[in-house]
């Protein structure tokens, strides 16, 4: 049975999907700042299935804009490395952070 607290909203580029939380270990859908500061310039929006070891998703790089697919193993902390401009985009754990 689903209920309202495992239910989310996973964005993909193109649509808004509810999927059931129970299906995954891991989800991000975070922003990204580019060198010169600007906020919101790059995002990774990822997850892991419940289950799985590999890290599924899509990427906007913050320094050159190039949109890219994400299919490697998970590990943390998450990093990803843009096709186009072999930038190393890192995300640091926003535990504690949050409130």
């Amino acid at each position: 049975m689903t209920t309202k607290e495992n239910i989310a909203v996973y964005m993909t580029i193109d649509s808004y999907d509810v999927v059931d939380m129970g299906m995954f270990r891991y989800i991000t859908n975070r922003t990204l700042p580019n060198k010169a500061g600007k906020e919101n310039a790059g995002r990774i929006r990822a997850f892991v299935k419940t289950g799985s070891n590999t890290l599924e998703g899509e990427y906007v790089c913050p320094e050159c804009g190039n949109e890219g697919k994400i299919n490697q193993v998970f590990r943390r902390p998450l990093s990803i490395r843009c096709e186009k401009c072999n930038l190393l985009m890192r995300m640091p754990k926003l535990k504690g952070k949050m409130k």
